[in-house]
């Protein structure tokens, strides 16, 4: 079916640019620099300031970002993370990949993790409290903060679907121990392909996962750490480089957009709109609602032009995947 509004089209950005993205990403071509080089390391300081972060490291793509993070962090076997209970199951992976285990913590209003809930799901295992900024909107970084302060535990932000998104008009990305960053096309900073990246302000996290990211090394041939092979390439990195400099704008479209849609559904009541809120500055990666007759109205939308997708259909805890820690979701009382 050809939608008269599409949930996602990303081609008028492309073709009012095409020849500027040809050029762009030739260049890798040009030098026969391919993986982690010029491209990536123009990107990774341009990204690092845009978030007001010390230090960033390109990655393959926002799960292995996640991964690295956490690795970085010495997190493993024996091990839990808090993680959102509603979120895109990468978070997840990312945590039982390494052999830790991710505990469910049920979200507020806003979709993102409850800082009221945290509290009852740490034990002595608890290592790390990862926090989604979902769909574009900051979570309450600086409750999280305190609370992984006083917990000594290791704070850390999934900024996947925020890019450019500010608490308080500080960035997101650079409050907790590091963060994590997907450049899936989809997202409002979307490569051409996977990738990914970590920012931190910790330099010798950084140079561990400099390390981390290429094998365990920092010299060619010698591996310090066992590694893994997650690196950025110079195609993806030279198309992000010709994006970053629109993000603005583009973050500013989304937000007049969002905008127009409160004002003209909000008489509305049987609808649950999201809200704006200054001092949580949203860059709108998604305008998620809330309907009791949910299935019926995408059933309407589709039927007049209008595609929705429901994020998410099926959360990480009641995925097949997941179902040995059946244990955890009986544990928090989640449903």
């Amino acid at each position: 079916m050809k939608y008269k509004v599409p949930f996602l089209d990303l081609t008028p950005f492309i073709k009012k640019n095409a020849i500027s993205i040809r050029k762009k990403i030739f260049e890798p071509f040009v030098n026969c620099e391919f993986i982690s080089s010029n491209q990536v390391k123009i990107f990774e300081d341009s990204f690092a300031n845009f978030c007001g972060a010390k230090y960033c490291v390109g990655t393959s793509n926002g799960l292995d970002a996640i991964k690295l993070i956490l690795a970085a962090h010495n997190i493993s076997h024996g091990h839990e993370v808090l993680v959102p209970s509603n979120t895109f199951i990468a978070t997840w992976l990312a945590v039982s990949d390494l052999g830790a285990k991710p505990v469910p913590v049920e979200p507020s209003s806003d979709f993102n993790i409850s800082v009221d809930l945290i509290q009852k799901a740490i034990t002595k295992k608890t290592k790390a409290i990862i926090c989604v900024h979902l769909y574009g909107r900051p979570c309450n970084i600086e409750a999280l903060k305190k609370i992984a302060q006083e917990n000594k535990l290791y704070l850390f932000e999934d900024m996947a679907q925020a890019h450019g998104a500010k608490y308080f008009g500080k960035p997101v990305g650079s409050f907790g121990n590091g963060a994590a960053v997907s450049f899936y096309p989809g997202k409002n900073l979307g490569a051409a392909g996977d990738a990914g990246a970590i920012l931190v302000n910790n330099k010798r996290i950084y140079n561990q996962l400099l390390k981390l990211r290429n094998y365990g090394s920092a010299v060619k041939y010698h591996h310090d750490v066992i590694g893994f092979n997650n690196r950025m390439d110079e195609v993806q990195a030279a198309y992000l480089n010709f994006k970053l400099p629109h993000l603005e704008k583009e973050n500013a479209h989304r937000k007049k957009i969002a905008q127009i849609y409160i004002s003209q559904l909000k008489n509305i009541s049987e609808l649950k709109l999201p809200c704006f809120d200054v001092n949580y500055d949203s860059v709108w990666h998604l305008f998620v609602i809330r309907v009791h007759n949910r299935d019926s109205l995408k059933r309407f939308l589709d039927k007049n032009g209008i595609q929705t997708i429901i994020h998410y259909p099926i959360p990480p805890f009641k995925q097949k995947a997941y179902l040995a820690f059946n244990d955890l979701t009986e544990r928090f009382k989640i449903k």
